[in-house]
C-alpha cells in the first residue's frame, strides 16, 4: 500500500522509499517475488512494523466486497516515524494527491539525507532541526513555500513535547497534535493513522476515500455530503471501520480514477 507520499518505483517495478525513525535513513523496499500479487518486503533496519489486512475477512454488501477482494491481502509499512508521519500529512495539505507526491519527494531530494541500496536511492525528509534552521528562500526553492509555516510550527512542537507524543494513546495524539498552527483534524488523523497503522482513525469522510467508495460500484447510490457519508460508511463497516478505509484507500490507489484535490 503507497498512500505515503514518500513511495516511489522503480524500473524494475520496485517500490522503495527512505525512512528515518532514528538519525540514520533507512530503504525500505518491497519487490514483485513473480508468483501472483505476493511482495517481498525489506525493512532495510528500519524497526518498521508491516500490518497485513486480509478483504477475505470483510463482512458486508458483496457489491463492495467483492472488488476489495480481488486484491489480495494487502501489506502496509506503518511509519516507524512520528516526525516522518506528522510532516507528510502537512505536506498533502490542500494539493492534489500527485501534486503533494512531487513535491515531497522534492523536497526531501532538496533538504534530506540519502540512502543506497539495491540499485536505488531515496531521501529521507529533514530533521526537525533541519527544518528550523531553512530560510524561506530554501522552502521556496524547494517547491515548499506554502507549507513552511506549518513545517515550522511542527519542528518546534516536536522538538518540545516528542517524548510525551511517543508515549500517548492514539486519540490523545489526535488532540495534541491539533495545538500545532496549521495542523488541523484532517492533518491529523492521516498522521496517527500513518504511524499507528490504525485506520478507523483515518478521515474518512475525504475526498479520496468518498470517490473510490463510489467507484467500488458506480451504480450504488451513496448520501451526499461529508456528514452522510461518514453515517453511511460506519454503518457498512460496523466494527471492521479501519480495514475497510485501509482497503478502500488501497484499491483506489492501484485501480480508482484520480481524485482532484485532497482538501
Amino acid at each position: 500500500m503507497t498512500d505515503h507520499p514518500g513511495w516511489l518505483v522503480s524500473d524494475t517495478g520496485d517500490m522503495y522509499r527512505a525512512v528515518a525513525p532514528g538519525t540514520t535513513p533507512a530503504l525500505i523496499t518491497a519487490r514483485p517475488t513473480g508468483l501472483g500479487r505476493d511482495m517481498v518486503i525489506d525493512l532495510g533496519g528500519a524497526g518498521a512494523r508491516v500490518d497485513y489486512t486480509d478483504p477475505g475477512a470483510l463482512t458486508g454488501p458483496d457489491d463492495l466486497t467483492g472488488p476489495l477482494r480481488n486484491m489480495g491481502v494487502v501489506a502496509r509499512v506503518a511509519n516507524p516515524s512520528l516526525w516522518d508521519a506528522l510532516t507528510a500529512a502537512i505536506m498533502r495539505q490542500v494539493i492534489q494527491p500527485s501534486h503533494a507526491r512531487a513535491r515531497y519527494v522534492r523536497f526531501c531530494t532538496t533538504h534530506g539525507t540519502s540512502v543506497t541500496g539495491r540499485g536505488v536511492t531515496a531521501s529521507g525528509f529533514p530533521s526537525p532541526t533541519r527544518i528550523s534552521a531553512m530560510t524561506d528562500d530554501q522552502f521556496q526553492l524547494a517547491g515548499a513555500a506554502y507549507p513552511a509555516p506549518g513545517l515550522r510550527a511542527a519542528a518546534r512542537a516536536y522538538l518540545n513535547r516528542r517524548e510525551e507524543w511517543l508515549k500517548a494513546p492514539a486519540d490523545e495524539l489526535i488532540t495534541a497534535l491539533q495545538e500545532i498552527p496549521q495542523v488541523g483534524p484532517w492533518t491529523a488523523r492521516t498522521a496517527v493513522a500513518d504511524y499507528t497503522g490504525r485506520f478507523d482513525l483515518y478521515p474518512y469522510t475525504d475526498l479520496p476515500l468518498q470517490t473510490w467508495a463510489r467507484q467500488l460500484n458506480p451504480a450504488r447510490s451513496w448520501p451526499d455530503g461529508a456528514v452522510a457519508f461518514r453515517t453511511a460508511w460506519e454503518d457498512i463497516a460496523a466494527d471492521q471501520l479501519s480495514a475497510w478505509t485501509q482497503l478502500t484507500l488501497a484499491w483506489g490507489l492501484r485501480y480508482g480514477t484520480p481524485t482532484r484535490a485532497v482538501p
